[in-house]
């Protein structure tokens, strides 16, 4: 037994095609799933840039994680709240120069990318203390 179908071939003529009562299913795959893309190990931590009088090293933030799914980086002053106040972020040799993505207190930024990420004081030596979190989020 055929059934008619009629479709429209881009005019205004139908035209009619008979085909099997019965069609074959295609076979679907499911490549990945949402299931499969939720992160699986999850981290925070805190680092401090002391106000001091000495010039401070660069100190490592976030480890290299190719897995990563996202790292969310906030800062906020701990002391001389008015006084507009930086860190550095970037790779070692960035921060280490002086160079770098500059987060001001209060900004949150998030990373989405593999490096491992270091961060180092906006003036050299700092004169307010600046504390940034992150929250790190990688897949297994």
């Amino acid at each position: 037994m055929t059934t008619a179908v009629q479709f429209d071939t881009g005019g205004n003529t139908d035209a009619s095609v008979e085909t099997p009562e019965k069609i074959t299913p295609i076979p679907v795959y499911m490549v990945g799933t949402e299931q499969s893309r939720t992160p699986k190990f999850r981290s925070t931590s805190t680092v401090e840039t002391l106000g001091a009088a000495e010039v401070l090293p660069a100190q490592r933030l976030l480890p290299q994680a190719p897995k990563r799914h996202r790292a969310v980086i906030s800062s906020r002053p701990i002391s001389g709240a008015e006084v507009p106040e930086y860190v550095l972020i970037g790779s070692n040799e960035q921060v280490s120069n002086g160079r770098g993505y500059k987060l001001w207190n209060g900004d949150t930024r998030i990373v989405e990318s593999a490096p491992a990420l270091y961060i180092a004081a906006g003036t050299n030596p700092p004169t307010h203390t600046v504390s940034v979190s992150v929250f790190d989020e990688r897949y297994e």
